[in-house]
């Protein structure tokens, strides 16, 4: 994975959320592999929640505010050339 770009959907984390925790553990693991990571979560808090995990363990991560339902991110534009937005 090392090197990879991968969004993640439902990345953010929230201790009070039933079900949240599965998107938070995906991040963590894949940016341990290697990969740069884009948290995308309908709330940018719990994304940045995430994001700040990721960075602290040594990775590499974005949090955005997105709704997958619609394929939207709001304020962002990821660029799929090989550019990255990560860091």
């Amino acid at each position: 994975m090392t090197d990879k770009v991968v969004l993640v959907t439902g990345g953010g984390f929230s201790p009070d959320q039933a079900g949240s925790g599965l998107g938070q553990s995906m991040c963590v693991e894949l940016a341990s592999e290697g990969a740069k990571v884009v948290v995308a979560d309908l709330s940018l808090e719990r994304a940045e929640a995430t994001a700040t995990q990721v960075r602290e363990a040594g990775g590499d991560a974005l949090a955005v505010a997105a709704d997958g339902r619609h394929r939207r991110v709001h304020g962002h534009t990821i660029p799929v050339d090989g550019g990255s937005p990560i860091r």
